[in-house]
C-alpha cells in the first residue's frame, strides 16, 4: 500500500529524468507502479495516487479512456493544451508532468502529486472564495 506522507527524490529510473523530463514514453509500462487510492475522477478517466516501484517516488497518474476520447475531438484538443501547460510552465502552484505512456485502452500521465490537493477543490471548499491575501500567495 502506498502511503500518502512519501515524499518524493531526485533518483532516476526506467529511462526518465525528472528534473529535465527525458522520457521514452514506448518504454514504460503500467507495472512499473503501485496503484494506490483513487485522488478524483471525470467523464473521461481517473487519477490515481501511484508509486514507481524501483524508485519509490510517488505521482498522481491520470488514466485517460481511449475509447472516450474518440468521441469527442474538443476533448482531443484539450488533452493536448493540458499536457503543453502542464509541460511547459515551471510554477509551485502548477503540477508539472513528468512523462506520459499509453497502452490499448488507456493514455496515461505521470504528474506531480500534490498532497495538498488542487486548487479548483481548495477554492470549491472554501464557499466564499479567496481573500486577496490568499490569491496573493497564489499567485506568487
Amino acid at each position: 500500500m502506498i502511503d500518502q506522507n512519501d515524499s518524493k527524490n531526485s533518483k532516476t529510473g526506467h529511462h526518465i529524468t525528472f528534473k529535465t523530463k527525458i522520457f521514452d514514453p514506448s518504454e514504460w509500462s503500467l507495472d512499473w507502479f503501485e496503484i494506490g487510492c483513487p485522488l478524483s475522477w471525470g467523464k473521461y478517466g481517473h487519477v490515481f495516487l501511484a508509486r514507481e516501484k524501483e524508485t519509490k517516488m510517488v505521482f498522481a497518474i491520470k488514466m485517460i479512456f481511449k475509447s472516450q476520447m474518440k468521441q469527442s475531438t474538443a476533448y482531443m484538443s484539450n488533452l493536448w493544451w493540458e499536457f503543453e501547460i502542464h509541460a511547459r510552465l515551471n510554477h509551485p502552484n502548477i503540477i508539472q508532468i513528468y512523462g506520459y505512456f499509453w497502452d490499448k485502452k488507456k493514455i496515461y500521465f505521470i504528474l506531480e502529486w500534490a498532497s495538498w490537493g488542487d486548487l479548483f477543490t481548495i477554492l470549491w471548499n472554501t464557499k466564499t472564495g479567496f481573500a486577496e491575501k490568499t490569491v496573493a500567495k497564489y499567485m506568487k
